[in-house]
């Protein structure tokens, strides 16, 4: 069966209808300085984002998988600041860290990047 003219016409307005939307959303998500972050996962982390985001809430709906991911980064800071806080100065420089000597003193026993550096990894 061959399209009519009105099959035609209702087609492109659906199709202008969501190019409209689709760029409002956009718009929208811009103005709250929301940008799309596109990750690759494999399948066995996915399963236990699936079921963390699932497990972690306390009641109600489980968090999306972008609340999620924005809590453990949101969380991560705020590890991260404390951790920096609580470092101080190299025994072996006196230099405020993490910055220290940039790795002037790096393998010498008392320089921090030698063995307490690590304790800001992940």
């Amino acid at each position: 069966m061959a399209k009519t003219s009105s099959d035609d016409k209702k087609t492109k307005a659906a199709t202008e209808r969501k190019r409209r939307s689709r760029q409002a959303s956009a718009e929208r998500r811009a103005a709250l300085g929301i940008s799309r972050l596109e990750i690759e996962l494999p399948q066995s982390v996915r399963d236990q984002l699936g079921h963390l985001r699932h497990a972690r809430v306390v009641s109600g709906e489980p968090y999306s998988e972008s609340e999620y991911i924005s809590e453990l980064i949101q969380n991560d800071a705020k590890r991260y600041q404390e951790q920096l806080a609580a470092l101080g100065c190299c025994g072996k420089c006196k230099s405020p860290l993490p910055e220290g000597c940039e790795g002037t003193f790096e393998g010498d026993s008392e320089c921090w990047r030698t063995r307490q550096s690590k304790e800001l990894l992940l």
